[in-house]
């Protein structure tokens, strides 16, 4: 009686411990092997109480097919034994293995149809079988190529070449004889791209081409001249170069400038701007402490952000200069009056710039070699994704989002400056669409030699370096790095509901585990099982002293 008790003992004991090493086979599906928020069931499963119903993403994921390259995945993985192991049943979980199929194309599906591949989705982190959840298109068509004739005998022109790409899809196609971009609701877009264009009187026309996409993305121009009448039949009117008004702003702050008021009776075809010396002056040295960096000197509409000024403040003169389609030009010039801002904290500090963040503390940020800040905005962790599961906590200074143009992506870096010395237990927090939040140090990034935020030794500054399109760069564009972050002490759980039923993000409820109790879990079944070898031990003895 006592050998039966003890061989029951052992298999319930046996059993509490298999139970739970499927438990964490699970979670190693769903834990391990994706980030916040694919890391739940919701990434497969369509039900919270009937887990055989799965989302498209989960159909593609047991079809036949795919359940094939698993068991030969399998097989591979223990030397080529006869191995029948597929993702029926509990499969895929009990493996332990999780996603294991790129191979077969898995990836490169688009499992609910909404136009973006598997992998895309799980890369920017949404979710693969809802289509009612894409990552946001931020991403502008191009136009490849747009040509016309050089002459036209009719005021009907031909277009010789049209075409345009998106890292989505074209969906719209429109031709202008004016530069401003015209919007993504305008009533002249096409679904096809046109054939020709008719101009309305016998002249010199500069033609703009322009693409948009699902998303309401307007791509950049290109443009091309044509001559609908000769030459000697056609008198030019020169352009009209308009800079904007005069302006008076804070020291640190972005500035706008706009030569939208320009004029031309052909149209003008480009735009160039130039800091000067002084009113009516020549080009500023580019080592003067008063120069700064346009976002772009060939845009309509550039900015920049304004240098430290002396507390008498300073006038920074800028000149537009146009042109039109017969070559003509016409200069105007804007002064911008910027007054010293009282932040007296970073001052004797070459080519520190001071302003004032959210929270209403100052701040200095620095560029280094000839890469230039154009733009500091402070936020909210509002204006991030509400479904983010974990956020920062403990934010010394809020929020800030920098632009930095590089011309040196050697040293592309910038340098924030703080009043005080920041406590030891807060780190630089950043912020990106597939990642969520995370710790930003430069040793956990990189080893301490490449990208991350790193620290001076008395802790009143942080330089932090993020390579141009990297993974850690909010702007897809060659030359521009955008940053979002800040300083906190640690993350906060948004919501932390783990259970066989729970749905996390944007169902409600929490699967979200951290790393540290994922391992717990993974340790769960070796601890039961050792315990009950050792209780075993125990019981042992003890039936074995009464017996004596």
């Amino acid at each position: 009686m006592l050998h039966s008790n003890k061989i029951t003992f052992v298999l319930f004991a046996l059993a509490i411990s298999l139970a739970a090493a499927q438990s964490a086979h699970a979670w190693s599906f769903i834990i391990n092997t994706l980030n916040p928020p694919l890391n739940q069931c919701a990434t497969c499963h369509a039900s919270t109480s009937d887990y055989t119903i799965m989302n498209p993403y989960g159909d593609d994921f047991l079809m036949p097919s795919h359940r094939t390259s698993y068991a030969n995945k399998h097989r591979n993985q223990t030397g080529g034994m006869a191995v029948t192991k597929d993702c029926s049943s509990s499969g895929c979980h009990s493996a332990g293995q999780g996603y294991p199929i790129k191979a077969t194309g898995l990836d490169n599906m688009d499992s609910d149809g909404d136009l973006y591949t598997n992998i895309v989705e799980i890369t920017a982190g949404t979710f693969p079988g809802d289509a009612t959840d894409f990552p946001a298109d931020s991403t502008a068509p191009t136009v490849t190529a747009f040509s016309l004739p050089a002459t036209s005998g009719s005021l009907t022109v031909s277009i010789t070449s049209f075409t345009a790409t998106d890292n989505v899809g074209v969906t719209g196609y429109m031709v202008t004889d004016y530069a401003t971009a015209p919007s993504a609701g305008d009533s002249g877009w096409s679904a096809t791209a046109p054939l020709t264009y008719t101009c309305a009187t016998a002249d010199i026309y500069t033609l703009y081409a322009w693409a948009k996409d699902a998303a309401g993305n307007v791509s950049a121009s290109s443009s091309a001249q044509v001559d609908t009448t000769p030459s000697q039949d056609r008198v030019n009117d020169p352009p009209v170069a308009f800079a904007g008004d005069d302006q008076v702003v804070s020291e640190g702050a972005t500035v706008n400038l706009s030569g939208v008021g320009s004029t031309d009776d052909l149209g003008i075809i480009s735009y160039a701007w130039a800091q000067l010396d002084g009113t009516g002056g020549s080009a500023i040295a580019s080592n003067d402490p008063l120069a700064v960096m346009l976002s772009d000197s060939s845009s309509i509409t550039p900015y920049f952000m304004t240098p430290p000024v002396s507390v008498g403040g300073a006038t920074l003169t800028f000149r537009v200069t146009v042109t039109d389609g017969d070559g003509a030009q016409h200069s105007d010039e804007v002064s911008i009056t910027v007054n010293d801002n009282g932040i007296r904290e970073f001052d004797g500090m070459p080519g520190v710039v001071s302003t004032e963040t959210a929270s209403g503390d100052p701040i200095g940020i620095g560029t280094h070699s000839s890469n230039a800040c154009t733009q500091i905005t402070t936020l909210e962790l509002g204006d991030f994704q509400e479904s983010a599961i974990i956020k920062p906590a403990g934010l010394l200074y809020g929020l800030v989002d920098f632009e930095l143009i590089v011309n040196d992506p050697a040293n592309a870096s910038i340098t924030i400056y703080f009043p005080a010395p920041v406590p030891q237990d807060y780190k630089w927090f950043k912020y990106t669409d597939a990642k969520g939040w995370f710790d930003f140090s430069r040793d956990k990034i990189s080893g301490g030699t490449g990208e991350g935020a790193l620290f001076n030794n008395d802790r009143t500054q942080i330089t932090i370096y993020i390579n141009d399109n990297s993974e850690y760069d909010d702007d897809p564009t060659t030359g521009i790095i955008k940053d979002p972050g800040g300083l906190g002490t640690g993350t906060t759980v948004a919501t932390v509901n783990v259970g066989s039923n729970s749905f996390g993000g944007r169902n409600g409820g929490g699967c979200f585990i951290d790393a540290a109790a994922y391992r717990t879990g993974m340790n769960l079944p070796l601890l039961l099982f050792v315990g009950t070898l050792l209780l075993l031990a125990v019981i042992d003895g003890w039936f074995s002293a009464r017996k004596s």
